[in-house]
């Protein structure tokens, strides 16, 4: 099975530290300490910024924006908006949605354009899915996902929380409702936070490679360890590519969380790991935990 070690996650920019400063200021100005869900919408009166309910309002200033050519398919750049930072106004317009716990990122994300002095060089930011995406490579993109995870968990006050909880899917959607947040949001963070050994592994649909079954392979995007377990592991020796008949998509087959024990070799030798897989609807995300051979009788799972 083709293997690989290049999948590490870097998904902070290299300003991690002055926006998590202008975060917490961000949170202590608008009294939304320790309040869960942040209450995003105090972050955007106590900042000075309004927030536009109606396109029409800052349509203009929008289309001024974009180069001539953009402008005859706005029509389809409007459909795929999830929010817009004007900040020559200092307005944000975000789309209604059905549901209101879908805005508290994009709010977050256009409030963190408006905070972040040195994103002033462009006067408006429009987002969609990809720039709002974990995967954007863009910095400013980037430094505003990681300002409205930073006000969303509440700074390192999140940590304590996840701490609170063995490693599970289960105790991740707990606190993925408890703070309002994706519950893709929260698993990264989840891994980031805690002080186990812990890892994730992230895993696509290749559009162009499908198994005997007729299902679509998954590659391999990234792995998301714990500072606890890069430290004594380094980088494991995950399976770059799966398919039908793997364990861990048996989650994708059967929909559920499925949970299991696998050895998984790393820089210098392998070790056992348990594991649940979850399957989101279109991405795999297998969570794993080292248990010490003195451990391995009580299930974490």
């Amino acid at each position: 099975m083709a293997r690989s070690h290049n999948h590490l996650i870097n998904c902070k920019p290299r300003s991690e530290q002055d926006i998590a400063q202008l975060a917490e200021l961000a949170l202590k100005e608008a009294n939304a300490i320790d309040k869960l869900p942040t209450p995003i919408d105090d972050l955007i009166k106590v900042s000075k910024v309004e927030e536009v309910f109606n396109f029409d309002q800052i349509k203009a200033g929008f289309f001024a924006s974009l180069k001539k050519d953009v402008q005859e398919t706005s029509k389809f750049i409007i459909q795929k908006i999830r929010g817009i930072a004007d900040l020559r106004e200092r307005a944000i317009y975000i789309p209604k949605t059905d549901n209101p716990l879908r805005n508290i990122f994009p709010k977050a994300h256009e409030l963190g354009h408006q905070i972040i002095p040195w994103h002033n060089i462009d006067p408006t930011y429009t987002d969609n899915d990809g720039t709002l995406s974990p995967r954007i490579e863009i910095e400013f993109e980037k430094e505003a996902n990681f300002f409205a995870s930073e006000v969303i968990f509440q700074g390192k006050r999140f940590g304590n929380n996840a701490r609170d909880y063995a490693a599970s899917f289960e105790a991740i959607f707990k606190l993925s409702d408890l703070y309002g947040a994706s519950k893709f949001s929260t698993i990264w963070r989840y891994v980031e936070e805690q002080d186990e050994l812990i890892l994730i592994a992230i895993y696509y649909p290749n559009e162009n490679t499908f198994d005997d079954s007729g299902k679509n392979v998954l590659d391999l995007w990234k792995i998301i360890p714990s500072k606890k377990c890069l430290n004594k592991f380094g980088q494991i020796d995950m399976p770059q590519r799966i398919r039908t008949g793997n364990p861990w998509v048996v989650a994708r087959d059967l929909s559920h969380i499925c949970d299991g024990k696998d050895a998984l070799k790393y820089n210098s030798g392998s070790s056992t790991f348990y594991w649940q897989a979850w399957w989101n609807g279109y991405t795999l995300f297998v969570l794993l935990k080292h248990i010490p051979m003195l451990g391995l009788r009580n299930r974490v799972f």
